[in-house]
């Protein structure tokens, strides 16, 4: 197995994460990640990606692919392990994905958490569910569909102007957009705002409405857009990530409507700027 070795991509990639759950590997080079995750999330990645025709999400899947990360597969390891634990269990399973920022070096980011509510599928004690309803009822996840989970604001040198984590219950609804502008601004010149930029995200984030709307049949309960924008290099990219609590409906026809809520009002915001 490969040197195992922590770089800036890796710091950058987990903004509003689990620092100790990725990795980057010598063997892949640094257009790939190893992330340490759980069963569920693994199997989620394994039934949108390797779909067979006969499927009846197989149109689902295909399209939700384009909103992803785009996934290797589960890594085969060799002894020693380089993980926390000694030995794999499900919620310790390395599966590989792109590393959205390999091409983006001075990228700002923004990790949004979606949905109306970041109750996971895993079971909890009851005290446990009401701290996390309480938690949400501070942020914006019950009024916008979505919460700032994080954000790193670079300028044209790739140097870090701001970086906030995990700010629960701090970032006020009024907020949101100044971070997109700053997210959207060229920094240290006076081009402004790139519209190139916020025209690619609504593109994008419009995209994510139809198939929602229309297509989509899983709840993707705690999952995150990840918005990269590199305005130096004029590089972008927004994508749908942590799938560790993916559930599929029952029903082909139901809808995850709390993420609907998300992107319909982060669009607007959008449209605003």
């Amino acid at each position: 197995m490969g040197e195992i070795h922590e770089n800036k991509m890796h710091k950058l990639t987990i903004a509003g994460g689990h620092k100790d759950r990725f990795f980057i590997a010598n063997q892949y080079g640094e257009s790939i990640i190893i992330k340490q995750t759980n069963l569920n999330e693994m199997v989620a990645y394994e039934k949108i990606f390797n779909s067979k025709s006969s499927d009846p999400r197989f149109r689902e899947n295909q399209v939700l692919k384009n909103f992803l990360p785009k996934y290797y597969g589960v890594q085969e390891l060799e002894a020693p392990s380089i993980y926390q634990d000694d030995s794999l269990s499900k919620d310790n399973i390395p599966i590989l994905l792109e590393n959205l920022l390999a091409d983006k070096p001075n990228a700002s980011i923004l990790d949004l958490k979606m949905g109306t509510s970041s109750l996971s599928l895993k079971k909890r004690a009851k005290h446990d569910v009401e701290r996390i309803k309480l938690k949400d009822s501070m942020t914006t996840t019950k009024t916008l569909g979505f919460r700032v989970t994080g954000y790193i604001i670079k300028d044209s040198n790739g140097n870090t102007l701001e970086k906030v984590v995990k700010p629960h219950g701090k970032i006020k609804a009024e907020q949101i957009p100044i971070i997109l502008q700053k997210l959207l601004s060229f920094q240290n010149d006076q081009n402004g705002i790139n519209s190139e930029a916020i025209e690619y995200l609504k593109s994008q984030i419009s995209k994510m409405i139809k198939y929602f709307q229309n297509i989509h049949s899983r709840q993707m309960q705690c999952s995150s857009l990840f918005i990269i924008i590199d305005n130096l290099n004029r590089k972008y990219d927004i994508k749908i990530v942590d799938l560790s609590s993916c559930q599929d409906f029952k029903s082909l026809e139901e809808r995850d409507t709390g993420f609907i809520f998300g992107l319909t009002n982060l669009l607007a915001i959008l449209q605003t700027l």
